[in-house]
């Protein structure tokens, strides 16, 4: 069973697919990779761009997760996209 992932500290914006949950940044532990993903309706998506240009999103595509470093965002540039309404 996945790992429910109850992050809320970076969102980037309200699931347009779900309509419930936030789209949130984060970071699966084993490879470090950055990703987003809604915490309600658990789709994935490779960057935060992917996600506002409507690309279909993933289920399982990464493991065991946790939040970023907001360092770790300002290197990326991913820093740009959290959306301070919501956080």
């Amino acid at each position: 069973m996945k790992e429910y992932r109850p992050f809320w500290r970076f969102p980037i914006d309200t699931c347009k697919f779900c309509f419930q949950g936030w789209v949130v940044i984060a970071k699966e532990k084993r490879s470090g990779t950055l990703y987003v993903c809604c915490n309600e309706c658990m789709t994935e998506w490779e960057s935060p761009e992917k996600y506002f240009k409507n690309h279909s999103g993933y289920t399982s595509k990464y493991g065991e997760s946790e939040e970023p470093a907001k360092e770790e965002l300002s290197q990326t540039g991913w820093d740009q996209y959290i959306n301070k309404q919501l956080q």
